[in-house]
């Protein structure tokens, strides 16, 4: 019937819209199994609630996580990077806390985890694991320096956010490499088309709201996964509509560097609402997009895991 009825255009439009039906479907199962969605260990949520017990015992902890190797190694090295520039060298995990505190210890494991759940290759976004890690990484540092000048948010929960707004790729992305074909054609027909909207049209969601889901499936903070999902509109944030606007002009400023070369990321817009929000004035705007390559020199050692 519809053959009878539809020409050629109409019937190429059906049947993409038919696609992107069973694409949705596709990644609404991903998401709710929890066996295919990227892990984050118990240990991390454990650490985050001790970090609101000024009991915590520092000697238990530090023997819970040093029972996992490859963590502790991590852990030590990078306590002993130039980015967290210790006094005395540091030689285990106790050390590290100790000497940096629990909160940057936590930030450490973060830094550890992230990594290893991004090293999926990217080829699809026509990124590689090099570009989507810089990316990932100058941004949480952008973050946590525009939280600590402003004050308008707690910058290591602005730094994890910014570490992980990308997260939601990995899931996506065997779903876009059925779709980014079509999305290139859209976007030479129209280059002011945001590039999330075209996720969203083709596959049900922008990698940002797949990001927001994972973090909710690993019971991280609601205002951490509502920013992340309005990263590109920080004005519906109704959590922490600093944190969102924080991350948002991070998020802009590394794409708008060309930190990580993602050829999607420069079709979004600054938002004037998030740079009102953040009270960051143009001068300011302009010393922290200037001195991008200054910050991945203070993050080389991160940036090399």
């Amino acid at each position: 019937m519809v053959d009878c009825c539809c020409g050629p255009e109409v019937k190429n439009n059906l049947s993409i819209r038919l696609t992107d039906l069973d694409l949705k479907a596709e990644i609404d199962a991903t998401l709710a199994d929890v066996q295919k969605l990227p892990a984050m260990p118990s240990l991390v949520l454990r650490i985050q609630g001790m970090l609101q017990d000024p009991d915590v015992d520092i000697r238990a902890l530090s023997a819970e996580i040093s029972n996992d190797i490859a963590l502790t190694a991590g852990i030590v090295r990078l306590s002993n990077s130039a980015y967290y520039s210790p006094r005395n060298r540091i030689h285990s995990v106790q050390e590290a806390i100790m000497t940096l505190g629990l909160q940057t210890v936590l930030s450490i494991v973060m830094v550890t985890i992230t990594r290893g759940i991004l090293s999926v290759p990217m080829d699809a976004y026509r990124l590689s694991e090099k570009d989507l890690w810089q990316s990932s990484l100058v941004t949480a540092e952008l973050c946590r320096e525009i939280a600590s000048a402003k004050k308008i948010c707690v910058p290591d929960t602005a730094f994890t956010a910014g570490l992980l707004h990308d997260i939601g790729r990995v899931v996506l992305v065997p779903f876009f490499r059925q779709v980014y074909q079509q999305i290139q054609i859209d976007m030479q027909k129209n280059p002011t088309l945001r590039f999330s909207d075209l996720e969203r049209k083709y596959m049900g969601y922008s990698h940002f709201e797949i990001s927001g889901k994972i973090l909710r499936s690993w019971n991280f903070p609601e205002a951490m996964a509502e920013s992340i999902e309005c990263i590109l509109k920080p004005a519906l944030a109704k959590q922490e509509a600093g944190l969102a606007a924080t991350l948002h002009i991070a998020h802009f400023l590394t794409n708008a560097a060309g930190v990580g070369a993602d050829p999607y990321g420069l079709s979004e817009a600054l938002d004037p609402i998030a740079l009102k929000s953040t009270r960051l004035t143009d001068a300011e705007l302009e010393d922290l997009y200037r001195t991008v390559p200054e910050t991945m020199e203070k993050l080389k050692d991160l940036l090399s895991l």
